[in-house]
């Protein structure tokens, strides 16, 4: 027999969660096997000489200066890791970076869960038995979309 209550809806969320992050990583790993491209790979990485290393110097223009028309110090921060851990490898690259979008769209799963769940709750014209699912759904879904 199955549980019933708060556990059994920790389960759901918990097995829903992992799912998302674990279909989101199996989507895009095949972007492993590409090469950088020239989209902005070589604005951001191939040819920025200020992620060649991390110190106090890269940090610093990291976290100050416009480069490629835009200001996105945690991205050369990710970016310089990247070059500190894998080298100039765009498997490890694309590697990170999708691990990164999975960590969002679960992010995105449990916001929405918790919006959706709180709307929910407030209203009262929603029977208590039908409060439950939606909720989960409409995050899961929400988060696939993402």
């Amino acid at each position: 027999m199955q549980g019933t209550g708060p556990h059994r809806d920790k389960s759901r969320i918990r097995a829903a969660g992992l799912l998302i992050f674990f279909l989101t990583l199996l989507i895009y790993l095949p972007a492993t096997k590409n090469n950088f491209v020239d989209v902005d790979d070589d604005d951001y990485v191939v040819q920025n000489e200020h992620i060649r290393s991390l110190n106090v110097d890269s940090l610093g223009w990291m976290f100050t200066s416009f480069y490629a028309s835009n200001w996105h110090p945690l991205t050369w921060v990710s970016h310089a890791v990247d070059v500190a851990l894998f080298g100039m490898n765009p498997s490890m690259h694309h590697l990170t970076n999708i691990l990164l979008h999975g960590l969002n769209t679960l992010l995105v799963f449990l916001l929405a869960l918790s919006l959706i769940s709180r709307a929910r709750a407030a209203d009262r014209s929603i029977p208590v038995h039908k409060r439950e699912g939606a909720p989960l759904l409409a995050g899961t879904i929400t988060a696939l979309l993402f």
